[in-house]
């Protein structure tokens, strides 16, 4: 009995200090109870529709995530800053459960300029999205020499399973200049249970005047399964249950992104309870 207190002990110690990084926090949803207050700045979420519910989370707690089932959530712009060399420098991050494996592009997370459609390609910004069972994220950015370049980056794992899983993504424009020539660049990478699962960009370099007109850092609302003139067909939006939504102003280093899912595989409340009542 000695053995499991002191087993106990620790693992309630590794419970308190099992905390994802707040330095950069810039948006924070824990959906606790059902909430869709931003634990960070104060940016709520709204709720469109009335279909949204509760359910347990990955911890086995009650009501603390949502199943969005046909609702879409908006809150106002997220501003990401420069950091270092690196502008619009950013990290979003959540967990998603789903059984969901279909052709369509299914927007989970969307922060982008008139993307009307999800075959538009004449818009800036970010989405994320679930198709074929995998997640991914896509990013469009305009120069003002070649216009606009896309690029993005799919999950090679099926996480349609019906299990919890950790999705996040760094992005990123930078300017690197070289003597006579700039190299303008962005980027993005992805990670998928904290594990890398690709990362890609566009870059283009010229001895005169070259910037990015438009970035991943779009002006206005940033929504949860919708676009941001809100009229995506349902088809297109992801129903399914998310967690924990987190949104920094920095791109996390793979180190911190795997905490996210290595602190996850704590044992639960119920499994505290099995472990001291069984022999």
């Amino acid at each position: 009995m000695k053995t499991k207190l002191l087993l106990l002990l620790l693992l309630v110690s590794s419970i308190a200090f099992a905390q994802f990084p707040t330095n950069g926090l810039i948006g924070e949803y824990s959906f606790t109870g059902g909430s869709l207050a931003d634990g960070a700045n104060g940016d709520d979420f709204t709720q469109t529709g009335t279909a949204l519910t509760t359910l347990d989370d990955r911890f086995t707690s009650a009501n603390d995530a949502i199943n969005l089932g046909g609702d879409y959530l908006t809150r106002t712009d997220i501003n990401y800053p420069t950091v270092g060399i690196d502008r619009d420098s950013g990290t979003v991050s959540f967990w998603i459960k789903t059984t969901t494996n279909s052709s369509d592009i299914k927007t989970i997370i969307d922060d982008t300029r008139d993307r009307s459609s999800p075959t538009d390609n004449t818009w800036s910004g970010y989405y994320v999205y679930l198709k074929d069972g995998q997640v991914g994220v896509t990013v469009v950015v305009k120069y003002n020499t070649v216009g606009y370049r896309g690029f993005g980056v799919l999950s090679p794992q099926i996480i349609s399973d019906g299990n919890w899983h950790h999705v996040a993504f760094t992005m990123y424009n930078r300017v690197v200049f070289t003597g006579s020539i700039d190299i303008v660049s962005a980027g993005v990478a992805l990670y998928i249970d904290g594990v890398a699962a690709g990362n890609t960009g566009v870059s283009q370099a010229s001895t005169g005047f070259i910037q990015l007109t438009e970035t991943n850092d779009a002006s206005g609302n940033v929504t949860i399964s919708n676009n941001r003139g809100n009229n995506f067909p349902t088809i297109n939006k992801y129903q399914d249950t998310i967690d924990d939504v987190l949104f920094y102003g920095r791109r996390l280093n793979p180190t911190e992104i795997n905490l996210f899912f290595s602190n996850s595989s704590i044992f639960s409340s119920i499994e505290i309870l099995r472990f001291l009542i069984l022999p």
